[in-house]
């Protein structure tokens, strides 16, 4: 597993999570664009403070700039993070997990 926190400028996807235990928790449901709502369970693309997790068999391409500072960026083994654009400007933590 990856786990970055992160931030991350310019284009605004925002829209409002599902909040899960005071945090918002924004999971991808299936491989697609990181601003396609369809991406997303519930349709709700990460906004501000979210905790993303992207699961085993997706992949999220990210296709434009994003605004949004995040919790944690989690991406588990067989999951994928693409970029078609420079989109990440800082990088707080990392870490990879071994299974």
């Amino acid at each position: 597993m990856v786990f970055a926190t992160c931030a991350w400028q310019s284009h605004s996807f925002g829209q409002s999570p599902v909040q899960v235990a005071g945090t918002a928790t924004v999971t991808a449901a299936t491989t697609g664009n990181w601003s396609a709502p369809s991406t997303w369970v519930g349709g709700v693309i990460p906004g501000d403070d979210a905790r993303v997790l992207i699961p085993s068999g997706v992949t999220v391409t990210v296709d434009g700039m994003i605004s949004q500072e995040f919790k944690s960026v989690r991406v588990d083994n067989g999951g994928k993070l693409n970029s078609e654009t420079k989109w990440m400007s800082i990088i707080k933590y990392i870490q990879q997990m071994e299974d």
